[in-house]
């Protein structure tokens, strides 16, 4: 089976660093595309809900953090590139449930490889994505790598 389209998932958390940095390595090695997709979930509203919203520096706090770490990324991308050999990346922010939108970017896009966190780095984002980790890896019509960290 030939991979022409790699789709890696990004939380906004440092630990999908690493699994960018397979998504790009791979994508060059194999002359494919990159679609990397940044999971964009408040998980200040959906954990702490009415405290977030009433207490304006905890979300600015949480969204400077987002900020840093998408410029982490694009830097961790703009290293990678090769100018003889550059990976075509194709970004998107999805907003909304995890599952739902991962099966229809899949489907959209025609993604032969899904690069993905193995597991939820700590226990906010646990209770967020576990559930959808283990829908994502029965349900999708793709291979799958999963990365440890």
């Amino acid at each position: 089976m030939e991979i022409k389209r790699i789709m890696v998932l990004s939380r906004s958390t440092k630990a999908c660093h690493k699994a960018v940095h397979y998504g790009l390595k791979m994508s060059k090695a194999i002359a494919s595309d990159l679609y990397l997709t940044h999971i964009d979930v408040d998980i200040l509203s959906q954990t702490v809900g009415n405290i977030a919203t009433s207490r304006k520096s905890l979300q600015e706090e949480y969204d400077q953090e987002k900020q840093k770490i998408k410029a982490e990324l694009d830097a961790l991308v703009a290293s990678e590139q090769d100018s003889a050999n550059p990976v075509t990346v194709i970004e998107t922010v999805v907003s909304g449930p995890l599952y739902s939108n991962v099966i229809k970017l899949v489907k959209d896009n025609d993604i032969d490889l899904l690069i993905m966190m193995a597991h939820p780095e700590g226990h906010i984002e646990s209770a967020l994505f576990d559930h959808d980790n283990e829908k994502i890896v029965r349900k999708l019509p793709c291979s799958i790598f999963l990365v440890k960290e």
